[in-house]
């Protein structure tokens, strides 16, 4: 419960922090999603040009943690300095008129939220064994070595630098959980994941509220917030919508359980947090030239499948502000622009696969119910003759046209680097795509009716009907990860139940088992090498074990998490196999044993975990000793 209130207040202190920054930047009176987002982007630039820098040049994570210290401190007497000059308003007063602007997107916010207790499914498995590396990373960036050259999941040495070294928000989040003394399992998969909600929720509103500015449309901004009733139908259980193609797009398990994923920010937000400030599309000058440099750091901190979408996006925009405000000129400027774009598409040569992949996704949109309506608003929107909509539509089918039309599509292809980037990035284009058109079809609707009250009512109504949906399609579908045959039902009552009783979203054996290795670790001094069960079946499901513990245990090296997260090249490690291992525990014996011990030699290894009492014999054998066993024989820790 302790971690639980403290996860609870940072988040909110954090959260009215950002606001903070926002109103201290924009000095102008803007709604109060417009603080939210401008105070993100600002503080999370500021920590992604320390954080990669010091990463870049492998700093220790120390080092990051006084910035960390030095960055709040500013901000906190800046803030109270302005807040001293400033009119005061009472909390009381404050805090009612936020919540009339923006009960709907709290609703929609706590209700995604709740939600999160019931996937433990995918919490143990590990998000398709994603988390084995993030939320691992997060949990021992602070106590690693080899400081930021690890493999996160092994413990071993990563020298070679890749993508992930641009990558800041599992190091802002390490700050995050090491300060505050939690598990990173329940401050990333809850609370972090509220959070990205939130931001999704604030971005969101406040790109209709720059809409509806723009056209003059007379909607409050308290009238804004209605749109966000379209994150519950991203909310739904991901293979419900790909049964039903009511709308699916690429890695859709994400947004329900992965959520607190740098990913999930830049796969849902890229083309929205690049336009949000920009929407009209104005003339291209050095502010919105900075404006894009800024956001694309933020985006690129937070995960490097963002390029791409940055790179598509700028161009879509230049093209249009050069189109549309800079007359004769501008046009021939735009034409040798795009000659260019696709010139150098053509000699950087793009993958045939990768174009497959999108395809794949645009062939299921078409037979989207969801994407055919958004699509009939979207060819209706043209004939509105509103500058603002059709500039805004030109940017989305440049985008779109830069994905998926052969040779102009190369240059995307090229940044992609990997076929499931091209996916997400699809992913995030039709994001976007039914946002601005759930956005346009309210302004249209309160166009028309002269009773404004049914608008709202409408989208209540969609609201309602959406939460109804997701709940019956989680009951219907949650009962398995992957796609089958037949629909597996979830046990609601049990999925709870189990989360209940592992309050830190992840088996409470695990934490044991991590817990005592770490102790062993320290016990004896040196390298604590372990070997055990990639997976175990726990709670009717798959437990990813190897690739997690060491959120637990920081000091370790876990070998059998190599099948997943190799190893370089030349490495102490390289070759082990896991094969015999799980020979031995599946069948114990004298046979399986000596295969196993001369693996075990060697490697070095000097801790064997097993499930099994009948292994003990043949571990004792080979040198080792039961050091402790968890959860009543659930694991059987031997070192030597």
């Amino acid at each position: 419960m302790r971690e639980y209130i403290v996860c609870f207040v940072f988040w909110i202190v954090f959260t009215v922090l950002l606001h903070g920054i926002g109103k201290f930047l924009c000095r102008k009176t803007k709604s109060t999603s417009f603080y939210f987002v401008t105070g993100y982007l600002a503080y999370s630039f500021t920590v992604a040009v320390a954080g990669i820098t010091i990463q870049i040049f492998n700093m220790p994570w120390n080092i990051f943690a006084i910035f960390m210290v030095i960055l709040w401190i500013v901000i906190l007497a800046a803030l109270i300095v302005e807040r001293n000059k400033s009119q005061k308003m009472q909390w009381r007063t404050i805090l009612w008129n936020y919540i009339k602007d923006n009960w709907v997107l709290l609703s929609v916010c706590i209700f995604l939220s709740g939600m999160l207790f019931f996937y433990y499914n995918a919490f143990w498995y590990g998000n398709h064994l994603d988390d084995g590396y993030y939320i691992t990373k997060v949990a021992t960036m602070p106590y690693n070595a080899t400081g930021f050259r690890t493999n996160y999941s092994v413990g071993d040495l990563h020298a070679s630098l890749d993508s992930y070294i641009f990558n800041t928000w599992e190091l802002e989040a390490s700050f995050y959980v090491r300060i505050l003394n939690v598990k990173a399992t329940l401050f990333l998969r809850l609370f972090q994941s509220a959070f990205q909600y939130f931001l999704f929720l604030n971005c969101l509103k406040l790109f209709a509220e720059q809409i509806f500015t723009k056209l003059s449309a007379g909607i409050k901004i308290r009238g804004a917030q209605f749109v966000t009733v379209v994150a519950l139908l991203f909310g739904g259980f991901y293979l419900y919508l790909q049964d039903t193609n009511l709308f699916f797009v690429r890695d859709m398990f994400q947004f329900n359980s992965a959520m607190f994923y740098g990913s999930s920010i830049t796969k849902t937000l890229s083309i929205l947090l690049l336009l949000v400030f920009v929407v009209e599309i104005g003339r291209i000058d050095i502010k919105t030239m900075m404006f894009f440099s800024v956001v694309g750091c933020v985006l690129i901190s937070k995960s490097s499948i963002a390029l791409p979408l940055i790179v598509i996006t700028t161009f879509a925009y230049l093209e249009i502000g050069l189109l549309f405000h800079y007359k004769e000129k501008g046009r021939i400027v735009a034409l040798l622009l795009g000659v260019i774009y696709v010139f150098t598409g053509i000699f950087m040569q793009g993958n045939g696969d990768f174009q497959e992949e999108v395809y794949k996704y645009v062939l299921l949109a078409v037979k989207s119910p969801i994407m055919i309506l958004c699509t009939v608003v979207f060819i209706f929107s043209f004939f509105w003759k509103e500058q603002t909509i059709i500039k805004l539509n030109c940017v989305m089918l440049i985008c779109m046209g830069t994905m998926v039309i052969p040779q102009a599509n190369d240059v995307f292809e090229t940044l992609s680097v990997y076929r499931f980037v091209t996916g997400r990035a699809w992913a995030t284009w039709a994001y976007t795509y039914v946002i601005i058109n759930v956005i346009y079809l309210y302004w249209l609707l309160y166009k028309c009716l002269k009773n404004k009250k049914i608008v709202k009512a409408l989208y209540l109504t969609s609201g309602i009907i959406l939460i109804v949906s997701d709940a019956v399609a989680f009951d219907s579908y949650g009962g398995e990860l992957f796609a089958t045959e037949e629909p597996v039902d979830a046990n609601i009552k049990y999925n709870l139940k189990t989360i209940l009783e592992n309050p830190y979203f992840i088996p409470g054996s695990t934490i044991q088992l991590g817990e005592e290795l770490e102790k062993l670790s320290e016990n004896r001094g040196g390298e604590l090498s372990v070997v055990l069960s990639e997976g175990v079946s726990m709670n009717g499901t798959v437990h990813n074990l190897a690739v997690q513990i060491r959120t637990f245990a920081p000091n370790i090296v876990v070998l059998s998490a190599i099948n997943r997260y190799r190893v370089d090249k030349g490495s102490d490690l390289e070759g082990y196999s896991q094969e015999y291992y799980d020979k031995f525990v599946t069948d114990p014996s004298d046979e399986t044993g000596s295969f196993l011990e001369k693996e075990l030699k060697k490697y070095g290894v000097n801790c064997v975990v097993v499930n099994k009492a009948e292994c003990g014999p043949y571990l004792r054998e080979m040198g080792y000793r039961l050091y402790k066993k968890i959860n009543k024989g659930e694991y059987y820790i031997w070192s030597n």
